[in-house]
């Protein structure tokens, strides 16, 4: 992770003179490194994935994707069907927003403002979270998942 972080400053420092370089090739590709899990070291290697500046936010005051992950990950450990946090939307499939603010929190300025990403999810995101909890399992495993927030 601090090796990503690292990349991210010197990128965040890069953008007063290649600003339009660096914005081009963030948005082009999937280049926004997530976690699949938090390690309590930050020099740790971690797995995880890269994401296009649209599939990611800054901030999610409401916690609710980090719900749906955490429903989603028990429904499989308790044997449901193979669920992801994603919900089939007809022949679409929308996955869920990953947050950002507590894997890089010092690069805010360069995330939101310079590579524009979003403060916080859209209405559409929550929506496909509410149809994730529904679809992601049992309505009583979703209900106790609920109700701790």
């Amino acid at each position: 992770m601090a090796q990503m972080a690292r990349l991210y400053s010197f990128l965040a420092e890069s953008m007063s003179t290649d600003r339009d370089v660096v914005l081009a090739t963030l948005k082009l590709y999937p280049s926004i490194f997530v976690p699949l899990k938090w390690g309590n070291a930050r020099e740790q290697v971690l797995r995880g994935s890269f994401y296009s500046v649209g599939d990611v936010c800054w901030n999610d005051p409401t916690a609710a994707l980090n719900t749906l992950v955490s429903i989603t990950d028990k429904a499989q450990k308790a044997g449901s069907k193979e669920i992801s946090p994603s919900v089939d939307s007809g022949s679409e499939q929308h996955v869920c927003v990953k947050v950002l603010s507590s894997f890089y929190p010092e690069l805010k300025s360069f995330f939101v403002r310079d590579c524009q990403v979003q403060e916080r999810p859209n209405f559409s995101a929550y929506i496909n979270v509410l149809r994730g909890l529904a679809a992601a399992a049992p309505p009583t495993l979703a209900f106790d998942q609920v109700i701790i927030l």
